[in-house]
């Protein structure tokens, strides 16, 4: 299994003059914890920049990607010019813990990702790519406090983009699998226009807005309040994300002016919520007075989900 592991801030930073922008112990120890007796694969960046006391990493197999030999390792690591060459001496299963460019190739390979979501803007010189839409959040552990810091554990695992057996027809399971077979998400903003069959209404600063293109029968209108951001869950957007998806909807009924409306949240892994598209989203219907047939949201789980 190939992992990533970092410790990001909100706004992607990973460290800043070769250094991390942060103390974190109880984080180091879970990073102790999740790599301890397996490889781990790093940029000469991340090599150069381990405190001489752990460098080489104790109790693991130090692969480091440089075209400069290292001399003062004891032997203690193996040195590789490129990642593939790497996870080939570790037979595929190995733990990639930096720097910037090294996790944006491993994150086209890897099955699962580790991420310290620090809750702070700062300043710094190295980013974390972002995190590929076929990788899901199935994990939250938190939060913890140090110091000045709030973060959170998150983990994140590759998997589908939709979930077929949650199609309510025919035309939308095939329409569905090939967005998958593309690796498109039908959610995320730069592909509404080419995939989604309705246009975005309005958008504010974490939110777009848009009918859906499958609505539920005996629904009056059937909208789509979708973030900008490819998340899975509604707990990896900030609080302010919130304010604002609660304005959306009062908007909302207020242009409509319905007898009555329902909103529900497909967040999580959609095996369980009830959805077809991992990218969280939320539903927002409005109802007449009768609506024909009753329209009803499901929420529990597929029997097709492997366990």
């Amino acid at each position: 299994m190939i992992e990533v592991i970092a410790a990001v801030s909100t706004n992607r930073i990973i460290g800043r003059a070769g250094a991390l922008p942060w103390h974190l112990p109880h984080d180091l120890r879970r990073f102790r914890d999740l790599t301890m007796g397996r490889a781990v694969i790093m940029g000469r960046s991340t090599w150069d920049s381990l405190p001489d006391k752990v460098r080489p990493l104790p109790g693991r197999r130090n692969l480091v990607l440089t075209n400069r030999p290292i001399t003062n390792a004891n032997g203690a690591v193996e040195t590789f010019t490129s990642l593939p060459d790497a996870l080939l001496a570790c037979n595929y299963d190995g733990v990639v813990i930096g720097g910037e460019s090294v996790f944006a190739e491993a994150l086209t390979v890897a099955d699962t990702v580790h991420i310290t979501a620090v809750d702070a803007e700062v300043d710094g010189d190295a980013k974390f790519p972002p995190l590929p839409v076929r990788f899901n959040l199935t994990d939250v552990e938190g939060p913890f406090a140090e110091g000045e810091w709030t973060y959170w554990f998150r983990t994140y695992e590759r998997g589908d983009l939709y979930l077929l057996a949650a199609a309510r027809s025919e035309e939308q399971r095939r329409y569905m699998q090939g967005l998958q077979d593309r690796g498109i998400c039908i959610f995320c903003p730069e592909h509404v226009a080419a995939h989604h069959r309705e246009p975005i209404e309005f958008a504010g600063k974490h939110w777009y807005v848009t009918r859906n293109g499958f609505p539920y029968a005996g629904t009056a209108d059937h909208f789509l309040i979708v973030p900008h951001a490819h998340v899975t869950s509604f707990e990896e957007l900030p609080d302010e994300a919130g304010a604002e998806l609660w304005s959306i909807r009062r908007r909302l009924a207020g242009l409509l002016g319905p007898v009555a409306t329902a909103t529900v949240e497909r967040s999580g892994n959609m095996h369980y919520n009830g959805g077809s598209v991992a990218h969280f989203h939320v539903h927002f219907v409005t109802l007449n007075d009768q609506p024909e047939p009753p329209v009803r949201f499901r929420v529990s789980g597929h029997q097709t989900h492997p366990l």
